[in-house]
């Protein structure tokens, strides 16, 4: 059967053992053994059927580790981590979904734990009617506490700020372990609620929720915002040796090389801005039109800025995988 999995009479993929979860198919079982060899399906066992005595899950033998026989009615923490086992499943990294850069399912259960007030807003992913930015609110507020920002804290953006101002004295240290921006968040946000709809056995349209609809079917939605102000994209910088192809960071970035640039200097290679030739008559009629004021940093804060766009623009979520 390979990786299918025999319950009863029925051999289930892993969407099929998704099905077997749902309340609505609960009551057709008098008793079940659902055998798994993935620790994922746990947990819309415990989150669909906590008081149930009838379905237990069976994890096989593997290696030195012998069998183990689960039952939602010994699940170990306490109702408030009980009763969001679903969202908490779906927010920390599932199949389904997008996860957080180096952070498991235990720091969530942990800061759920510390904050227990999060818990009742935390109820509006069971809902299906749900006003998407009070959603987005209510999960941003538990990723705050996942990356110990306290209540003062008013966005991730402010606090990923604060994480990334501490951090740049260090000598080694990952940008990927900052916390995502708001907005690479509302979207992972917005699959997690998608995700747990599901489990309770509600369909929604998934390009409303985290996803769009791309060349090879549906594709997540990593951020709604750019990656970093105008401004400092043009900071960004490449080492091309000959044409900047394909391959050039710029060009990746969506840029036209620039003096900045090692080698081309924004002159010599096929990534240039194209300039039309300005005649005096041109030049007069803007000369009461103020330029803009440049952007003053000295080379310190420019490598900083030059690193941390490079590295958001490797994923464009933001510290959120895949």
């Amino acid at each position: 059967m390979g990786r299918n999995k025999l319950v009863g009479n029925q051999i289930l993929d892993k969407f099929g053992l998704y099905l077997f979860f749902r309340k609505s198919i609960f009551s057709e079982f008098n008793q079940k053994i659902c055998k798994h060899s993935e620790i994922f399906a746990i947990s819309p066992l415990f989150g669909l059927g906590r008081n149930l005595k009838n379905v237990f899950f069976l994890k096989p033998r593997r290696g030195r580790t012998p069998e183990h026989l689960y039952s939602p009615t010994s699940f170990k923490y306490e109702e408030s981590v009980a009763t969001h086992i679903l969202l908490l499943h779906a927010i920390s990294g599932c199949d389904t979904s997008s996860s957080l850069f180096n952070i498991g399912k235990a720091k969530f259960v942990n800061a759920l734990q510390k904050a227990p007030k999060i818990g009742t807003s935390l109820e509006l992913f069971k809902k299906q009617d749900v006003d998407e930015q009070v959603l987005a609110k209510a999960g941003e507020r538990l990723l705050i506490a996942v990356y110990g920002g306290g209540e003062d804290v008013r966005s991730l953006n402010e606090l990923r700020f604060k994480c990334f101002t501490k951090s740049v004295s260090k000598a080694k240290f990952n940008l990927a372990t900052l916390p995502p921006t708001t907005e690479a968040a509302e979207q992972h946000i917005y699959r997690s609620y998608l995700q747990v709809q599901m489990w309770l056995g509600y369909e929604l349209d998934a390009t409303k929720w985290g996803w769009t609809r791309g060349a090879r079917g549906l594709e997540p939605l990593t951020t709604t915002a750019a990656p970093a102000p105008e401004a400092l994209l043009k900071t960004i910088s490449c080492k091309c040796t000959k044409n900047c192809g394909g391959m050039c960071g710029c060009r990746k970035a969506g840029l036209k090389c620039s003096v900045l640039c090692h080698n081309c200097a924004g002159q010599t290679c096929d990534n240039v801005t194209q300039l039309r030739a300005v005649d005096d008559e041109d030049s007069d009629d803007n000369n009461d039109i103020d330029d803009p004021a440049p952007l003053t940093l000295n080379l310190s804060e420019l490598f900083l800025i030059q690193v941390m766009i490079r590295e958001n623009l490797k994923t464009r979520g933001l510290g959120i995988f895949f």
